[in-house]
């Protein structure tokens, strides 16, 4: 028996409340988390399924990008701070990086604090 909408909002009372934090940009940023924890998790699985991994990263990568985002931003400072980089950007957007700062970076994440530093900059 197939359930109409109707039947499924009152049987489910919560479920209008659910798609609108689903649809809101919390809901975006929860879902994005998720996916990328999962990923996280069934990457290092001793029999990693491949083909849903990738799927998942597609779904995450064009429809929840914010946690990834905030996670390569996280994991950019992190490098940093390890590579002895304590201040990054001041007030007025000036960098402290020096240059051979900046070449401890592996490229992705020279590239991800250089988006940063041009947002900070408008």
């Amino acid at each position: 028996m197939t359930n109409t909408k109707k039947e499924l909002d009152w049987d489910n009372p919560g479920r209008p409340e659910a798609e609108e934090l689903f649809y809101s940009g919390r809901g975006g940023y929860i879902v994005g988390q998720a996916l990328y924890k999962a990923i996280e998790y069934m990457e290092q699985e001793e029999y990693p399924e491949y083909s849903n991994i990738a799927d998942m990263r597609l779904i995450m990568e064009h429809l929840y990008p914010i946690f990834a985002s905030f996670a390569a931003g996280r994991e950019t400072f992190k490098k940093m701070r390890e590579a002895g980089i304590t201040g990054l950007i001041d007030i007025t957007g000036k960098t402290e990086l020096t240059s051979s700062q900046e070449a401890c970076l592996s490229v992705e994440h020279r590239d991800i604090y250089n988006q940063n530093r041009k947002a900070m900059q408008h």
